[in-house]
């Protein structure tokens, strides 16, 4: 009486591997999709925290300075410092001339009374047209991609001191 019991397990080779491919598909998807949108999440917070940062340095510049050269103390600042705790690919994208215009927009308004310092960061966005400015690439399963992200800017004004 010879009994084989390795017919069940002929039958059954590879499926481990295909069902794993099923797992990991889902897994990957899932991942992705939490670390493609917590990366511009996280971008957007430290934008916010970084103009900030900069508006309040402005109130420690000396007010005998003219607009132009606030603007140029603020913004090595706000490179230099707040936003040195961004990769070099994220401070990169916003910091850079090309393709788009810089990010960073500062700008002094003068008032009867006072001035009024304006810091802006815009992010452009990510879009097939413009993929440069993209913090996460896309991933497209099924026409759907992931993630898709609009623009979004962060903005801190403060009054410099009364004139």
């Amino acid at each position: 009486m010879n009994i084989r019991f390795n017919t069940f397990n002929t039958h059954q080779r590879g499926t481990t591997a295909i069902e794993f491919s099923f797992v990991f598909a889902l897994l990957f998807g899932v991942f992705w999709a939490i670390v493609s949108y917590a990366m511009p999440f996280f971008l957007y917070q430290v934008m916010n925290q970084s103009v900030s940062e900069a508006a309040r340095y402005a109130l420690r510049v000396d007010p005998e300075l003219t607009d132009n050269e606030i603007i140029t103390v603020v913004n090595t600042y706000l490179v230099d410092e707040p936003l040195a705790v961004l990769p070099t690919t994220f401070k990169t994208i916003i910091t850079t001339e090309n393709p788009s215009p810089s990010m960073i927009a500062t700008e002094v308004m003068n008032s009867q009374s006072y001035r009024t310092l304006t810091v802006s960061l815009n992010y452009p966005g990510c879009s097939t047209s413009a993929p440069a400015g993209c913090v996460v690439p896309a991933l497209n399963l099924f026409g759907v991609s992931i993630p898709t992200l609009g623009a979004f800017e962060a903005q801190a004004s403060v009054h410099l001191e009364q004139l």
